[in-house]
């Protein structure tokens, strides 16, 4: 059997620019006005946890599990609110039949990363 994993954002959904965008909101809403890299993928560690270590790192700030449950729980609410006045994500063409023919094989598991 072969594992499949399939990330969400840019993949399977048009949601990469907005994802990012609303992280960043999230992000400053709870920390403040923090220094960013140009690019998420000036990160090594590009998750919502990886970002937050890094960024706080960056800018000589303490990480705490409660400080990535108050950016986390932002950041949802944000996609939430984004999803409420705008709709659902468009679907990447073809993301979702690819899956499905997948997910009917008997040869292939398949997984979701957020």
């Amino acid at each position: 059997m072969h594992a499949i994993l399939f990330d969400i954002d840019g993949t399977l959904l048009e949601s990469d620019a907005i994802d990012g965008r609303l992280y960043e909101e999230a992000v400053r809403a709870e920390i403040g006005e923090v220094r960013l890299r140009p690019n998420w993928n000036d990160y090594v560690h590009v998750t919502d946890s990886g970002l937050l270590r890094e960024i706080l790192g960056d800018n000589c700030m303490a990480y705490t599990a409660e400080l990535e449950e108050q950016v986390r729980s932002r950041f949802v609410a944000l996609i939430d609110a984004h999803i409420q006045r705008h709709g659902p994500f468009l679907e990447i063409p073809g993301a979702r039949r690819f899956v499905e023919v997948l997910m009917a094989s008997t040869t292939h598991a398949v997984a979701f990363a957020t």
